[in-house]
This record gives C-alpha cells, structure tokens and sequence, in this order.
C-alpha cells in the first residue's frame, strides 16, 4: 500500500490542534510522517505541535514561517516539504475518523488516478453534526470534471508529483475579489488534466466550523443561496472569465484541448457578464443567446436553466 504523507497548515490553531493530532495518530494507517507548516502563530499552536512530535510514533517535522505567507501558500510549503508518492491536506481544527487514510490510498492502485476526494461531516465546534455530504463513489477522467467543481483540501489525498506539473507561481487570481486561489482549488485544477479522479462515498473526517475558522465550508441555506442567485452578476462573470484565461494560458503546452476549453468558457463568461450591466441588458442577453452562450452544457453552454436564470434577472434589475 502507497505511503502518505500528511501536510498540515497551522496558524493560531491552539483550540481544536490537538484533537486533530491525535485523531492522525490514531490512524487505522499511519501516516509516513506529518509535515506542519506554522504562519507566525502567536499562540501556543507551535509548542502544541512540539509536544505532539516528541510523543508520535511517526515523524513529525515542523517549520515556522518568520512573517505570515497566507493560507494558501502555507499549505503549498507544507506539501512541497513532504517526501512520499501521496500527500493528504490536513486542517488544523477537524477530526479524521480511523478510516480516513486507509480508504483514500485505496483508489490509488490505479495509477492513472492522481487525485482522490472523499466524503465529509460539516460539525459544530463541540463536533455535533450538521450535515453530511457524500459524492458518488466514482473513478473519473479528470477532464470529465466540472471546471470549477468543488474538492475541499481535508478531503483530499493527491498524487505529490502534482506538484510539479505546472507552476504554483503562475497560478490563475480566485474567482473572488480580493482573495487568492487557494491550494485546493490550485490542486483539483491540476488534477483535472494530470489523470483520473477517485471519489469516495464516504464521509471520513469532522470538518469543524466555529467562529475562528480561516476558511469555512459555504452556507447552504435557502435565504443565502436567494440572495446569490439576485445579485451574482456583471463582476462574477467577468472574473470568472479571467479566471478561465488564466487557465487557458497555464494549459496552453501541457493541455492544449483544455486550453481551447477554458478560452471558449472565457468568452462565453465574458458575454454573459455584459448581460447583467445595467442598460442594455436583453439587448446583451440576445447577442449571447446567438453566439451560443446558452447552448447546452454537454456542447460547453450554459443551458435552458441559465437562459431563463439570465432572462429573470434582466427583468428583476428592470423593475428596480
């Protein structure tokens, strides 16, 4: 069975830390060895790990980092330090249950599969269940993933050698103003044209939201996703597109179909975002409705359900 490194983040972490390391070292497989990258904690969060190192029956290595490098990028230090074939991201503040590690190296037997993604919990601080969220259990083609589709970190286990298929410097800004794209996003987008993608029908790990949180799982709720739908509009799309060029380009040499791919999505992105300007708006919406912005989804559009998503809004903003 493959070796696996784990690759933990810390940043002021001294709350929920140790929970999180003991429920690695209680691993039904243990771990090769735990690599801990620290952003400048302030806290008691390196001498936790300190202490946890000096009692593992694994190795575990710890670098600090003199000033804050971000989420992201600390997680990237992390992994770039780690030193077998896999590698499972590791938050600071969840809980792994047993069987998390043993069932993620699994689909890894096949070696065209480069990424595996499993179930997860989204719990409360004092670990009571919220919801339950499951993929289906699958081994895909990576290029039959969607785009943007969504695989957090602490339910990732990847192929290391990801790490050197293209240029983490290079990488294409988030799809949000104002934020980075986060190692995850940075990982599944690799993934998606380095091979295949396992995904387990099992929730493995607690995934932990409280009030300190860094980055949290997305709310679901009714009100929340009403709201999105009223008011995702002009500068989503346009930074969506730019997202997608940067995609383009990144995959240019390495990916040249999927490149093509990200460029069309770019334009179409771009066209829609003229949709939601605030004159011109149906007039915009029949320019993007001919270039086959709304074509369906298998031939790279975005449907019926976007037209009509699309043609609502129009009227909505009219009416304001």
């Amino acid at each position: 069975m493959s070796e696996v490194s784990v690759a933990m983040a810390t940043h002021n972490g001294e709350h929920f830390l140790r929970e999180q390391l003991d429920s690695i070292a209680a691993q039904a497989k243990r771990p090769t060895e735990l690599v801990i990258s620290d952003d400048a904690s302030s806290d008691s969060t390196v001498s936790i790990a300190e202490q946890f190192a000096r009692e593992a029956s694994f190795p575990v290595r710890i670098y600090v980092n003199e000033r804050r490098v971000g989420v992201a990028e600390n997680f990237m230090r992390a992994a770039r330090s780690c030193t077998t074939e896999l590698v499972a991201f590791s938050d600071q503040d969840d809980v792994w249950l047993e069987a998390k590690l043993a069932r993620s190296v699994e689909p890894f037997a096949d070696p065209e599969v480069a990424l595996a993604v499993h179930g997860w919990s989204v719990v409360e601080a004092g670990l009571h269940v919220i919801e339950t969220r499951l993929p289906n259990a699958s081994v895909v083609d990576g290029l039959a993933t969607p785009k943007w589709g969504q695989a957090p970190g602490m339910a990732m286990v990847f192929r290391r050698a990801l790490l050197d298929v293209l240029d983490w410097s290079a990488r294409p800004p988030a799809h949000e103003a104002g934020r980075e794209l986060l190692h995850d996003e940075w990982i599944y987008g690799v993934a998606r044209v380095a091979g295949r993608i396992a995904f387990i029908g099992e929730a493995l790990c607690l995934y932990r939201q409280h009030e300190l949180n860094i980055e949290g799982a997305p709310q679901r709720d009714l009100r929340r996703r009403l709201g999105e739908a009223l008011t995702v509009g002009r500068d989503y799309y346009a930074n969506r597109a730019t997202q997608a060029s940067a995609w383009a380009s990144l995959l240019e040499a390495a990916a040249p179909a999927e490149s093509a791919s990200f460029r069309r999505l770019a334009a179409a992105l771009s066209a829609r975002s003229s949709v939601y300007r605030a004159r011109g708006g149906y007039r915009a919406l029949m320019r993007a409705a001919r270039a086959g912005v709304y074509r369906s989804r298998r031939r790279e559009g975005f449907g019926l359900r976007g037209f009509l998503r699309d043609v609502l809004l129009v009227s909505l903003r009219r009416g304001t």
